[in-house]
C-alpha cells in the first residue's frame, strides 16, 4: 500500500508542476523523482510480486508524464509562431514571438501598404512629418521600429523632420482587444497567460534601442488592463 501511496503523491507533485507552469516543460526536480521512483517501484513490484504488475507501475508513472510533456511541446511550438500587433492611425507594427522578427506597414495616408523598411527616404520623411503633426503614436511606432532595424541614414531622417524624436504619446486609453492582439492571446486566455507571455515580449524586444521604451510601454499597459479587467460574460478562463 505504501509503495502505491508515493506513486501517487509523485504524480501529483508533476501534475501540480505542470499546473503552476502551464505551456512550459515539466520542472527537472520532479520529473526526475517520477523517473526515479517510477523505476524504483516497478522493481519492486516485478522482484516482490509480479513482472506484470511491474510494467503496469512503470507505465502509470511513465504514460502521464510522456503526455504532458508532449502538450507542454505543443504549447511551446504553438507560441513559438504566435504574432502580436500594435497598430496607430498610420501604422502597424507586428511582432514575432518566436523569431523576434519585427515589421511594420503603412496602413493610412499615401504611402498606405507599404513597407516602412522599403520607403524612400523623401518618402519616409514625407511620413514622419505627417505622423508628427497628426498622430504621435504613430511618430513613436515607425520610431521604434526604425530604431530596431538600424536603418540608415536613420539620422539624415531625424534631421530632415526637424522632430524632437524623444516625444512618446504613450497615454492614450487601451482597450481590452487591444491588448489581447497586442500580446496575441486568444479570447479564452489565463491570468498566467498574460504574465508568461508579456515576460516573454519584454525579453525579446527589450529596450536596447532607442525608441523601444515606446513599446515596452505598451506592453506594461496592455498587461494592466489584462489583469485589471475581469474577463467578459463566457470567458470562463480566470
Amino acid at each position: 500500500m505504501l509503495p502505491l501511496l508515493i506513486l501517487v503523491m509523485l504524480l501529483s507533485w508533476v501534475f501540480w508542476a505542470a499546473y503552476q507552469n502551464p505551456g512550459l516543460p515539466i520542472p527537472r526536480t520532479p520529473k526526475l523523482a517520477l523517473i526515479i521512483g517510477g523505476c524504483a517501484l516497478a522493481i519492486y513490484f516485478g522482484l516482490f510480486m509480479n513482472v506484470f504488475v511491474g510494467i503496469a507501475v512503470l507505465a502509470a508513472a511513465i504514460l502521464p508524464l510522456l503526455y504532458l510533456e508532449s502538450r507542454a511541446a505543443t504549447a511551446i511550438k504553438k507560441a513559438s509562431v504566435r504574432k502580436s500587433s500594435l497598430k496607430a492611425a498610420y501604422a502597424e507594427m507586428s511582432l514575432h514571438h518566436g523569431s523576434g522578427a519585427i515589421n511594420c506597414i503603412a496602413i493610412s495616408g499615401q504611402h498606405a501598404g507599404n513597407e516602412i523598411r522599403n520607403l524612400p527616404q523623401s518618402q519616409l520623411v514625407e511620413l514622419m512629418s505627417e505622423c508628427e503633426v497628426n498622430d504621435q503614436n504613430s511618430f513613436a511606432l515607425i520610431e521604434c521600429y526604425l530604431a530596431r532595424i538600424r536603418r540608415d541614414p536613420w539620422h539624415e531622417t531625424r534631421i530632415a523632420v526637424g522632430a524632437d524624436f524623444s516625444k512618446k504619446n504613450g497615454g492614450a486609453a487601451m482597450s481590452r482587444e487591444q491588448a489581447i492582439e497586442l500580446l496575441g492571446l486568444d479570447a479564452k486566455f489565463k491570468e498566467s497567460n498574460v504574465i508568461r507571455t508579456y515576460d516573454t515580449l519584454t525579453k525579446k524586444f527589450r529596450p536596447d534601442y532607442d525608441g523601444f521604451d515606446f513599446l515596452m510601454s505598451n506592453f506594461d499597459r496592455a498587461k494592466e488592463v489584462l489583469l485589471r479587467e475581469p474577463n467578459p460574460k463566457g470567458h470562463t478562463a480566470f
